[in-house]
């Protein structure tokens, strides 16, 4: 017999570690300052020695939010994922190069998180991401005031820093601690490890956000009261976190003679949007400038002004929606939203064009099939038979439209701090399975723009919509053992 199956084969050679090896968690302090305010940016500069596992990236820090003693009655909720919320762009350089640049950097987040990680999932990361209410500090005594520890399903998103009470308070508002990975980095993404001492120092910088686009919008109704932003939010504890891998110098020497050239695949993420104008109906086409030789999957992720702002995903389109007489959607008819009877001359759908290629082939269309594009989501995350591939999203979230959101009329239901819209549209332009690991497999955008394709229907929009366009891509770093240089290629 040539040969055995796997698990019967007992010949197998094993590999083995030097007996110098050490495994280090290394904690990085950022390079400019100790304390961190909104529009500031946060470096931090990684070692030059051993080995990163690109899994093990990882951020933690305090935060500290108050009214500047101004007291105030009002309620305060942090929106999105609140561990990445601050954060508007992450950027990763190696020397003096920028090798990665992601823009909304937290809306990026959000929709990653929603997309990919259950709710059993996020019920224990709820302390480590952010979720559920303040620590009391600021809050009414009160039974119906004070805030609810309760981790039920609404509170794995956003933060309810403060609940609305009767007599203004000036006390600091909230204070919490939050870690997480360094989600859509381009060196976390990596599929080998990474060689420090073999390449320029490698660089982490996260901006921060205006504190306007942190939390629910002011003058937000609650029923009771208004929402308010406050007035100051402060990170300080900041540390990045890795595993450092030293296997000696003769590894190294061995690594450096190997190849004039290392190549080490990763991926990358790019976010871009652009604005469809209030008043939007019929079928019309946004274009978008993200060039790259091989996309693996893109995700439409329409926002609008609201008081959500970018982390509220909303359907754009009035298919499978009936509305009342001022637009709204009815609020006797809200299970509509999912494949229910439309408005006459309703329609709904989303596709991309790259080049003249469509894709999928058959427009995403939320009147035939509005739990489709929730499946079609799920595929461009991976494989849909993985038990892995699992989301947050229920089905109030996904029924989220732009039409009605903002109504005035209390019978209609508005996304909120803790449950924001999570219409997210989805698109596996792989060729293969990801499984596969095979080189450059998506598709190319190189000599040509993608088209966001939307068929809002007969009923116009009745406000701005962002429609943002997010793209995971394959990307290769090479490193010039001789020079000891590294750039990427995407």
């Amino acid at each position: 017999m040539a040969s055995v199956p796997r698990s019967f084969d007992l010949t197998e050679p094993l590999a083995s570690l030097p007996d110098n090896a050490q495994q280090t968690l290394v904690t990085i302090r950022p390079d400019n300052n100790t304390q961190f305010t909104p529009q500031q940016i946060i470096t931090c500069s990684l070692g030059q020695r051993g080995w990163l596992d690109p899994k093990s990236l990882s951020i933690r820090y305090k935060v500290t939010i108050n009214n500047g003693g101004t007291a105030t009655a009002n309620s305060v909720a942090m929106i999105g994922c609140p561990v990445y919320t601050p954060f508007q762009r992450l950027n990763e350089y190696c020397g003096g190069q920028t090798i990665s640049s992601v823009n909304a950097y937290n809306q990026t987040c959000q929709a990653l998180v929603s997309g990919s990680y259950s709710v059993s999932a996020k019920y224990g990361l709820q302390n480590c991401f952010g979720y559920g209410s303040g620590n009391g500090t600021g809050v009414a005594a009160s039974a119906a005031d004070a805030p609810d520890f309760n981790p039920s399903n609404p509170n794995f998103d956003g933060r309810i820093v403060k609940l609305y009470e009767a007599t203004s308070t000036s006390e600091p508002l909230d204070s919490f601690y939050v870690s997480a990975p360094l989600m859509a980095s381009m060196l976390a993404s990596s599929e080998k490890m990474i060689p420090l001492f073999a390449v320029p120092q490698l660089r982490i910088e996260l901006t921060l956000d205006a504190i306007s686009n942190m939390f629910y919008g002011s003058g937000a109704s609650t029923g009771a009261g208004l929402y308010s932003t406050p007035s100051t939010f402060i990170i300080s504890n900041f540390e990045l976190v890795y595993s450092m891998i030293d296997l000696g110098a003769e590894v190294e020497r061995y690594t450096l003679a190997s190849a004039p050239q290392l190549k080490i695949k990763t991926m990358g993420y790019n976010n871009s949007s652009v604005v469809l104008p209030s008043g939007t109906s019929g079928s019309t086409s946004l274009v978008f400038n993200q060039r790259y030789q091989s996309i693996k999957s893109a995700f439409i992720l329409p926002s609008s002004t609201n008081y959500n702002k970018w982390c509220d995903f909303l359907d754009v389109t009035n298919g499978g929606l009936t509305t009342n007489a001022t637009g709204n959607q009815a609020a006797s008819t809200l299970p509509t939203a999912i494949g229910g009877p439309t408005v006459a001359g309703g329609g709904g759908d989303y596709q991309l064009i790259i080049g003249n290629m469509s894709f999928p082939q058959a427009p995403l269309s939320t009147v035939l099939n509005r739990a489709g594009i929730l499946q079609e989501t799920r595929r461009a995350f991976g494989c849909l038979f993985d038990a892995d591939n699992n989301n947050s999203i229920n089905t109030c979230e996904f029924s989220a439209n732009i039409n009605y959101v903002n109504s005035a009329d209390a019978a209609f239901r508005s996304t909120t701090a803790q449950e924001p819209g999570k219409f997210i549209v989805g698109v596996d332009l792989d060729k293969v399975a990801w499984s596969d690991r095979t080189l450059m497999s998506g598709v190319s955008t190189f000599g040509t723009s993608i088209s966001v394709n939307i068929n809002v229907g007969a009923v116009a929009t009745n406000q701005i919509a962002n429609v943002g366009l997010l793209l995971c891509y394959d990307a290769i770093m090479v490193i010039d053992t001789a020079g000891k240089q590294m750039s990427v290629r995407s």
